[in-house]
């Protein structure tokens, strides 16, 4: 009788500690991945944000025959879709903002070409053009985000 009950008696406790090492091992070497991949997610969801905040105030120059821009606000992290209502290509107090989004603290701006960091574009169309990099302190991720003068064409590529 006291064979039968021995052999039910299921898991012993080093087989339960060696499971428990095992898995802090994988959670372990996991985390640092893990971390490194929301980094970069964030990164490519600000470029994301970047681009559509573009295309919106492309949208309202031309639809609503207006003069409208984009400001990167770096020390606040955020960038603002606004229409420019006294036409000097800044954001300013007289400006009416449309919208804005947060950007994430981990990115890094290693260059913006509009001047006072503002795009801007005008009924036509058109821009005043120019070039944002953006990306991790590391620069394992990188985003391009370029718009064409003559045009106003928005495009974001990722840089290698």
């Amino acid at each position: 009788m006291k064979k039968v009950l021995k052999n039910l008696l299921g898991m012993t406790m080093i087989e339960i500690m060696l499971i428990v090492v095992i898995i802090g091992v994988l959670a372990g070497l996991s985390l640092p991945m893990f971390g490194r991949y929301a980094k970069n997610n964030r990164v490519k969801s600000d470029a994301r944000a970047l681009i559509s905040a573009a295309r919106l105030a492309r949208s309202i120059a031309v639809s609503d025959i207006k003069t409208a821009g984009v400001s990167i606000v770096l020390d606040s992290m955020k960038c603002v879709v606004f229409e420019d209502k006294n036409g000097n290509g800044i954001l300013d107090t007289a400006d009416v903002w449309r919208s804005q989004d947060k950007l994430s603290d981990d990115i890094i701006f290693w260059s913006v070409t509009f001047p006072h960091n503002t795009l801007i574009f005008y009924r036509d169309g058109s821009s005043n053009g120019g070039r944002v990099k953006l990306g991790t302190e590391d620069r394992l991720v990188a985003f391009e985000l370029s718009v064409l003068a003559s045009t106003g064409r928005v495009e974001l590529r990722q840089i290698k």
